[in-house]
């Protein structure tokens, strides 16, 4: 049986929904999924997940113990390739990165190519790189070389895919897999809300928030727009500041009353929640290229479960909702709490019904046949 190699860096890999689909994906066409992983929280561990042929190990560092946020980059890096590299030496049929983090191993795994170590070199971009990083020319050149020498080049969506080959001067072929919902979320059954979401609602309605509490994601224009003027219960789904949530409870004194912060739930035990609520706000900033075209598997989770949105400007959301009439835009991204008001004010006074072909065009598995990728994925013996 052939094996897959995935080397990433996320959040926790439980609450991955994408290496989930692809990992399950690959598993159908008869892969094993060997996935090394730097999470978050940096803990060590291993096992299996999402199906027995999928297994994982995550790695402590201790330059990431040392030096916490960005610092030290390289190092830490560094630390990664030297734990990584008996797993590193062993043959393997397909290398599949991920993120734009991961070109430093491109250079090792193109070496290993051509001593006939590994067949294939995949490299899923599913961000793109931070526009700092593309303004050293140093960088830049090995960015553009590591473009150049891996197999496959995916991106999330074709805005992504454009903008990276425009700040890069290049015009490189890649294949688009998007972050859509697989079967197993549009078919999974809706279990009750826990115990005591129930009794915080009190038999009320509410707004659905999946981007967590952060500055970063318009929170706090969520929070005015809701305590000042729609005054309608909400529940946040995601992570979550403490220091940042404490200065907006004494901003806002009724902030306990319209918001319930869940933290993070499972991806498959969203759809409680999305089934149950008013409508999904969606909200991504513009302030950089990631969120600016953001590939909102929110949007599609909800619209799957014929969930009607509010969301932000962003050309990627706002495109959908206008063209399939499923929701509101927001004049702008979100941070303005008036804008917010005006859209949700504007969602109530219209009945929006989600039918079953917009439920079922956002599936992940209408998708997962076309891309030349598998093609190449086929041919290895």
């Amino acid at each position: 049986m052939k094996n897959v190699l995935m080397l990433l860096k996320c959040n926790g890999l439980k609450y991955d929904d994408r290496v989930r689909k692809e990992s399950l994906s690959l598993v159908s066409k008869g892969y094993n999924i060997d996935i090394h992983i730097l999470e978050n929280a940096n803990t060590s561990g291993k096992g299996s997940i999402f199906d027995k042929q999928v297994s994982f190990k995550k790695y402590f560092l201790f330059t990431r113990w040392l030096f916490s946020g960005n610092k030290l980059l390289f190092i830490k890096l560094v630390e990664f390739f030297i734990r990584l590299l008996p797993t590193l030496l062993k043959r393997q049929n397909v290398i599949w990165l991920h993120d734009p983090l991961m070109f430093v191993f491109v250079p090792f795994f193109v070496i290993l190519k051509k001593l006939k170590r590994v067949e294939l070199i995949i490299w899923d971009q599913h961000e793109l790189p931070h526009n700092k990083f593309l303004e050293s020319k140093v960088f830049k050149s090995i960015y553009v070389w590591a473009m150049k020498h891996v197999d496959v080049r995916i991106h999330a969506n074709e805005e992504r895919a454009l903008h990276l080959n425009q700040k890069l001067n290049e015009k490189f072929s890649f294949s688009i897999l998007r972050n859509f919902v697989d079967s197993s979320f549009i078919l999974e059954k809706k279990s009750p809300l826990p115990v005591f979401i129930v009794e915080w609602l009190n038999g009320s309605d509410f707004i659905l928030l999946q981007s967590g509490a952060h500055k970063g994601r318009n929170f706090e224009s969520v929070v005015e727009s809701i305590c000042n003027d729609i005054r309608v219960k909400c529940i946040v789904v995601g992570g979550f500041d403490e220091a940042f949530i404490s200065e907006l409870k004494l901003k806002h004194p009724s902030f306990d009353d319209f918001f319930h912060l869940v933290g993070m739930v499972p991806q498959i035990r969203l759809v409680d929640y999305i089934d149950t609520c008013l409508l999904s706000l969606i909200l991504y900033n513009d302030s950089e290229p990631n969120s600016l075209l953001c590939e909102p598997n929110r949007l599609y989770q909800s619209l799957s479960r014929g969930t009607p949105v509010v969301v932000g400007s962003n050309p990627t959301m706002a495109n959908i909702v206008n063209s399939l009439n499923c929701g509101v835009v927001i004049d702008g991204c979100g941070k303005n709490s008036k804008a917010i008001s005006e859209a949700l004010n504007n969602y109530f006074s219209k009945d929006f019904t989600i039918d079953d072909n917009i439920k079922s065009k956002f599936s992940w598995e209408s998708q997962i046949q076309a891309f030349e990728f598998l093609d190449k994925l086929r041919s290895i013996k």
